[in-house]
């Protein structure tokens, strides 16, 4: 009789791997500075509590702040990054992909989409909201030192408002966090990802595997097996 690890390894909508990709004007160069300080900054507050921790600013707002992480399969890396109608979060093909043991090891935890659409009796989202207006009433030092705080960072709101046509749907996106600088030693990083064209100076700096954001995953099995572009495809320009 076959282990649950046996049949889960058939699963190919399971990954292996949780992917932080980079965003801004500047991602190759947002990379080399995560790679070289070993450590992704949470910069911004996230999750059911974000607006009342914004709003009280200080230790609360910081206690919400995380580093995100997508537990999508690397072929599926370009859904990430390719251009969507109404996309207002652009990610860029930059990033480093970690085993999900790694990230669980330093305290990831998957994201709990909770959904808010109109017309059904939420009891959930109703009860989260409780909680969090409960503990902003707190105040600070109250609020980042409850323990009911430090569940909300990992609660995410999901749903469609036809009446004002808002949508806000993105578990597929099937999101992980990290409270606080996620930090790391590069024998955590399973791979490097960016565009092809820089792999070579990539490879010659850190000596890493790297893996572009658009290739399918054969091309990715491909170069990590050492085959050239040439080598796999007659319609490879290099």
């Amino acid at each position: 009789m076959p282990t649950i690890g046996e049949v889960l390894n058939r699963r190919s909508d399971l990954s292996t791997f949780c992917v932080h990709l980079t965003r801004g004007e500047l991602p190759g160069e947002s990379l080399r500075s995560i790679l070289a300080t070993g450590t992704i900054q949470a910069r911004s507050a996230m999750g059911w509590a974000r607006d009342a921790a914004n709003e009280l600013g200080g230790e609360a707002q910081t206690s919400q702040k995380v580093v995100c992480f997508s537990e999508t399969p690397l072929e599926q890396i370009y859904t990430l990054v390719a251009p969507i109608e109404g996309r207002q979060v652009i990610l860029q093909p930059y990033g480093v992909a970690f085993t999900k043991m790694v990230v669980r090891r330093k305290g990831a935890n998957p994201v709990w989409y909770v959904d808010e659409t109109p017309g059904r009796p939420w009891v959930i989202a109703e009860a989260l909201n409780q909680l969090r207006d409960s503990v902003k009433g707190q105040g600070i030092p109250g609020f980042e030192s409850s323990p009911t705080a430090r569940i909300f960072p990992f609660c995410e709101a999901m749903g469609t408002w036809p009446s004002n046509d808002t949508q806000k749907e993105f578990w597929w996106e099937r999101e992980w966090r990290h409270v606080g600088d996620f930090q790391f030693a590069m024998t955590d990083v399973a791979l490097i990802i960016a565009p092809e064209g820089e792999h070579e100076e990539l490879r010659r700096e850190l000596g890493h595997r790297c893996v572009d954001a658009i290739w399918s995953l054969e091309r990715m099995i491909a170069a990590l097996v050492g085959l050239s572009a040439a080598d796999v495809s007659p319609f490879s320009t290099h």
